[in-house]
């Protein structure tokens, strides 16, 4: 039986989202060196989403 509980459902959103950190991650290494200030600002949010949702998952590990 597949477990639909609270706990299972957010670790699937967290790990959705890291999937789709990972996937952006690896657009942004490909893009063009030109509007270097647009591509840096874009590292930096991914960065920062993803200590977001690792702190996320830390959270939900704790309380469950």
């Amino acid at each position: 039986m597949i477990d639909t509980g609270i706990k299972a459902e957010i670790q699937n959103s967290i790990r959705n989202a890291q999937e789709c950190m990972a996937t952006m991650d690896t657009i942004l290494e490909k893009l063009p060196e030109q509007g270097p200030e647009e591509k840096e600002r874009l590292q930096d949010l991914c960065n920062k989403t993803g200590t977001l949702l690792k702190e996320a998952q830390e959270r939900c590990d704790r309380l469950f």
